[in-house]
């Protein structure tokens, strides 16, 4: 004989409705009325809300919002510097892949570094058009390096 899993369950749930009966006189309702009757606020009774003076003020920094765009400059400023300093780097054939390796491991890091703030820019905004070029023009620049193109 086959046993199934939806027989065990079904057998457990018939065993478990058998067995409980109904109590005479625990009717919700009449607990629920009990309750209330008992209680010491009364039906109509309005309750207060705290007084707002108790809230503190908030303070906005407004310098936090000016020193993340200057530091958000700076990265796309130092992205970009990178960017051209390998550039350079790579047209100087007495410039070998040794040399080479650490512009690409800081446009690496600097791709991840100016990734959020792309993320931030809207879709209408000239410079996120231009990021965006840089960031893939970085991107496969390092590919090429890792995959050995320049060997």
């Amino acid at each position: 004989m086959k046993i199934s899993i939806y027989d065990i369950a079904g057998n457990i749930d018939n065993k478990k409705t058998k067995n409980v009966e109904k109590q005479p006189g625990h009717d919700f309702n009449k607990i629920l009325q009990n309750e209330i009757k008992g209680s010491s606020i009364p039906a109509n009774h309005e309750r207060s809300l705290p007084p707002i003076d108790n809230i503190s003020p908030t303070q906005f920094e407004i310098t936090s919002l000016v020193d993340d765009k200057r530091q958000n400059i700076e990265h796309v400023a130092s992205f970009l510097n990178i960017l051209e300093n390998y550039q350079e780097q790579l047209k100087n054939p007495a410039v070998n892949l040794k040399e080479l390796s650490p512009f690409v491991n800081r446009l690496e890091k600097e791709v991840e570094k100016i990734m959020p703030f792309l993320d931030s820019i809207p879709d209408n905004d000239e410079l996120k058009n231009i990021l965006n070029k840089a960031v893939i023009t970085s991107t496969v620049e390092v590919m090429k390096f890792n995959r050995g193109d320049y060997v």
